[in-house]
């Protein structure tokens, strides 16, 4: 529970960010950078595997994905609207919702 308290003070504090400059927060969360092996295997954070890139390095990794895998419970999520402009970021308790109820946090789906 103590997690999900500190999740959501990062939560409130990316949102203000985004306020005060939605481009440079925007262009942080969106980077990605090339990751070895070890830090893709490491067991909190998310990053993503590209099985069929031809670099050395097949995983990336963002700024989202270590602050999620330092929180530990519950997944901070960026939302975008239908224009892919970040609007806000929300904190999902259940890792489900993540995977099956992230359509779309504003309701619609983006298929």
């Amino acid at each position: 529970m103590e997690n999900i308290d500190f999740a959501q003070k990062l939560v409130d504090y990316l949102n203000s960010l985004a306020k005060i400059d939605r481009n440079a927060i925007t262009a942080l969360i969106e980077t990605r950078v090339p990751c070895n092996d070890d830090l893709a295997n490491h067991p909190t954070v998310q990053c993503h595997v590209d099985e069929n890139n031809n670099a050395v390095n097949k995983a990336n990794v963002g700024l989202l994905g270590i602050i999620n895998g330092f929180i530990g419970e519950g997944v901070i999520c960026a939302c975008y609207d239908d224009n892919w402009t970040l609007t806000r970021f929300e904190l999902l308790k259940n890792i489900e919702e993540t995977r099956f109820e992230l359509k779309n946090i504003e309701g619609s789906t983006n298929d």
